[in-house]
């Protein structure tokens, strides 16, 4: 999926837990909106194995994920996700960790540029996180 997969963005719907778990951790039902520039926009239900840790990314209600466009089969890039919406504690929205990573200004621009251009982010989110990069030069 990684090398033929397009990026789309899903909108968690709903996640309800299913009292099943595989090697400690648990499948869950999720129904998902996913859509994206090249990505026709269609609902989809379906159980995954969520790890406890990324679960909290779940209730920010908005996942990257990678799609077969022409099957609509998909996964969760749960790196892509990470980076895309962490609440800054004011009600507001940035892209990425507060720690840079050792990454320069540039490239994190850049790459949040690609996140605005795949439909990951909003204008809103996009003005948000530039500023946040922006502001630590």
């Amino acid at each position: 999926m990684r090398a033929t997969g397009v990026r789309g963005v899903a909108e968690v719907l709903s996640v309800g837990q299913t009292g099943v778990q595989i090697n400690d951790e648990p499948l869950m039902s999720l129904r998902l909106r996913i859509g994206g520039p090249d990505v026709v926009p269609f609902e989809v239900g379906t159980r995954k194995v969520i790890p406890h840790y990324r679960q909290p990314l779940l209730y920010r209600r908005r996942l990257a994920v990678l799609v077969d466009a022409e099957t609509q089969e998909f996964e969760i890039d749960w790196d892509a996700t990470e980076k895309l919406v962490m609440g800054d504690g004011a009600g507001g929205v940035v892209v990425g960790p507060t720690n840079s990573g050792g990454r320069s200004a540039a490239d994190r621009l850049a790459s949040l540029d690609e996140l605005r251009a795949s439909g990951v982010l909003t204008d809103d989110e996009y003005r948000r996180a530039r500023q946040r990069i922006v502001d630590e030069l």
